[in-house]
């Protein structure tokens, strides 16, 4: 379906959730939440600075494109 400019709508993107969940490293992806979940408990006025949130922000980093070339063909 297409909305009045003729692009496409949101409906009609293809949602990638549950293909993700089945890649190698979306351990990663749970983990960090699980990091920042824990640094807004702990200090809910600066999570931000919590040693948790910048672990959890580094695994996502790191992990990202894991599988840039692959994809990228």
């Amino acid at each position: 379906m297409y909305n009045i400019l003729g692009l496409l709508t949101y409906e009609e993107f293809f949602d990638s959730t549950d293909l993700f969940k089945t890649k190698p490293r979306y351990f990663c992806y749970e983990l960090a939440t699980e990091l920042m979940e824990k640094a807004k408990e702990s200090s809910p006025e600066a999570w931000y600075q919590n040693k948790n949130t910048i672990k959890g922000i580094l695994l996502l980093l790191f992990t990202w494109d894991f599988e840039a070339r692959e994809t990228k063909n």
